[in-house]
């Protein structure tokens, strides 16, 4: 993203259609719709830069606590990404990833239980060895209270299309 002019994504169409008098009395978010269409994020990972620290580093205590998620009553009942892109470039490896003809569908969306969804998109990594394709999946995604970490997928099939050849199957845990 272009922070410094304010930019982390550029879309031709944004759509949310949101039941506010729900919100106002219950306070449950309820999105009916939502959609972006012609989409673009570009992310720069710049060169490391060397810095002389002076001192010692400063002392942690103990390990890390895990922030707890909050838990918030969502329901979204239609999302649609469609013509998205994105652009990955870490400048210190030279790696370039680039993901194109993203379309990104989901109903009835709760953080409570499992909701279907169909990802579609194609890909291009450049450098010492380039390779492009196209990946296809539909399934379920169960995101457990909101709880990332704990998010599961269950996917009912997967096509993986690279060097003029096809891979498909179904995978479930």
């Amino acid at each position: 993203p272009n922070f410094s002019k304010g930019t982390l994504l550029k879309a031709r169409l944004t759509q949310l259609k949101l039941r506010l008098w729900r919100f106002i009395r219950t306070r449950q978010i309820q999105i009916n719709k939502s959609q972006l269409d012609g989409w673009t994020i570009d992310y720069t990972v710049p060169p490391p830069t060397t810095k002389v620290s002076k001192g010692t580093p400063p002392q942690t205590s103990g390990p890390a606590q895990k922030p707890q998620s909050p838990s918030l009553p969502l329901q979204v009942d239609f999302l649609k990404l469609s013509s998205g892109q994105v652009s990955y470039h870490d400048a210190a490896s030279k790696l370039k990833i680039k993901l194109g003809k993203i379309e990104l569908k989901a109903n009835n969306i709760h953080l409570e239980k499992p909701f279907p969804f169909s990802l579609s998109f194609v890909y291009a990594l450049e450098g010492k060895s380039p390779i492009s394709g196209k990946l296809d999946f539909k399934g379920n995604i169960n995101i457990a209270q909101g709880d990332l970490s704990a998010m599961s997928l269950e996917l009912e099939s997967a096509i993986l299309e690279a060097m003029g050849r096809q891979v498909g199957g179904r995978w479930r845990e």
